[in-house]
């Protein structure tokens, strides 16, 4: 899998007259297309065309299909390598746990640690790696496999819950467009930094919007950020528990951004506890600083999917009970 953050360098070199849009957008293939001529030279417009609508190209975490799709500074481009087709994937032996499953596509509740898609640093220990290994054992009744992976959305490797992964294009396309349009119904549970001191005026009530638009971050690249020139980025909460230095959320995401949940809360004062890129664990009192420190990740569950399935148009909901290992953080701060 290649990244190809969307810098402004490169947004720059392809936002001309023709293909910028008022709203500062540039089409997806004349960016990759801009790219390719320093990283890959010799590849055509055509054939990157080709591999959006394969499947191959994913925008921020959800995999897009339409060449012409609009990207802004601060997105997050990734590109299915040769290296990472099925065909060249190493089976991982890794008990999945399936939630639901049909021909058209699987819902699997994803422990936190596992990696949704192989990487720089991991290209055989990961879900898709697991799922093929899975599927090696369907395919003599003749069912369908997983197609380019199938991957239509990820998780962060430390955020546990629900993913959908579809075993067919036409599946894929559907629940892309679904992702792309903003109808599937996502729920997380997080247990957020609340200190007692200093009131956060920003969850002074039990739920409320962040609306804040996120981008890449000005001085280090690898994080996001909200950021003036960032993508829109909307998300919903309620807080359904208040504890002395930490409170229960369930977050509704409207749009989809890299990392959005814990950009916002950070960016609200309220950081995910656990979270090594944006939280703030060390203003705890020690005895929970260490509790923390021993979660080892951010304290964030993908706990509600909804969506239409592709082919039936029935609307399906799952739900994901929290991990063994979050319940214990949260009795050990109520």
């Amino acid at each position: 899998m290649k990244e190809v953050p969307v810098t402004e360098e490169l947004f720059t070199a392809v936002a001309d007259m023709e293909s910028a849009t008022s709203s500062g957008g540039v089409r997806l293939d004349k960016v990759l297309a801009r790219w390719s001529v320093e990283h890959e030279p010799g590849i055509s417009r055509s054939h990157i065309a080709h591999r959006i609508r394969s499947g191959e190209v994913s925008v921020n975490g959800v995999v897009v299909t339409k060449p012409g799709e609009w990207v802004r500074v601060g997105d997050t481009i990734s590109l299915m390598t040769n290296a990472t087709t099925n065909q060249s994937l190493s089976p991982y032996n890794y008990p999945l746990t399936i939630v639901y499953e049909d021909e058209t596509l699987i819902v699997i509740d994803k422990p936190a640690g596992l990696t949704v898609h192989p990487g720089a640093g991991n290209r055989d220990e990961t879900m898709l790696n697991a799922l093929i290994h899975r599927h090696a054992g369907l395919d003599h009744r003749g069912g369908p496999t997983i197609d380019r992976g199938g991957i239509v959305h990820r998780l962060d490797k430390d955020t546990s819950g629900l993913l959908v992964v579809a075993r067919t294009p036409a599946a894929h396309a559907h629940l892309a467009q679904q992702f792309a349009s903003r109808t599937v119904q996502r729920r997380y549970r997080a247990l957020a930094l609340a200190t007692p001191r200093a009131k956060n005026i920003f969850f002074n009530t039990s739920e409320g919007t962040i609306d804040a638009p996120i981008g890449r971050h000005p001085t280090y690249r690898t994080r996001m950020g909200v950021t003036a020139e960032g993508r829109p980025a909307v998300t919903h909460y309620q807080i359904m528990e208040r504890f002395s230095w930490a409170m229960m959320l369930e977050l509704r995401l409207q749009t989809g951004r890299t990392h959005q949940i814990r950009v916002h809360c950070a960016h609200r004062g309220a950081p995910l506890i656990g979270d090594p890129v944006y939280g703030s664990d060390q203003i705890l009192p020690p005895p929970l600083a260490r509790v923390a420190h021993r979660f080892g990740r951010q304290a964030l569950h993908a706990a509600t999917l909804g969506f239409v399935h592709p082919s039936t148009g029935q609307e399906l909901s799952f739900t994901s009970r929290l991990p063994a290992d979050m319940v214990k953080l949260i009795e050990a701060f109520r």
